[in-house]
């Protein structure tokens, strides 16, 4: 059974092992979360939001999921949070897929959509991050 929970993990885990999204994201522990947090130490990346169809074919379970990937960065600009975006796409996009937990496997993944929004009263930066994967299950 493919399960948005372990997807939404095993992104995180690939986001927290690239070494250009952790670059990016500076050196503070919290820099992955599931939902916004106003407390957390800018900047960093929620994931969570996603939306799934069955893609099964015959004998192969299959899904095609959107993920969602927010970045918030605290800036008087938008360029660290565009390069954090481009780091998320970045270790991500591929045409060869990769393993993933749980028995599953991402045979591709691309960006959809990105774009950046600003907070002016806060001074919050937010990049949204939409990537369109097709997951499949290797058992």
């Amino acid at each position: 059974m493919i399960s948005l929970s372990d997807i939404q993990d095993a992104v995180g885990a690939i986001l927290e092992a690239d070494a250009d999204v952790t670059a990016a994201l500076g050196s503070h522990n919290a820099r992955i979360l599931g939902g916004p947090d106003p407390a957390a130490v800018f900047p960093y990346l929620t994931i969570g939001e996603d939306s799934a169809s069955d893609a099964s074919v015959q004998f192969l379970e299959a899904k095609s999921v959107r993920l969602f990937i927010h970045v918030w960065t605290k800036e008087d600009g938008f360029a660290s949070c565009k390069d954090i975006g481009a780091a998320v796409i970045s270790a991500l996009e591929t045409e060869d897929g990769f393993d993933l937990p749980a028995g599953l496997r991402c045979v591709l993944c691309y960006p959809e959509n990105e774009r950046y929004i600003r907070d002016v009263i806060n001074g919050i930066r937010h990049g949204v991050i939409e990537m369109t994967t097709e997951i499949e299950a290797t058992d």
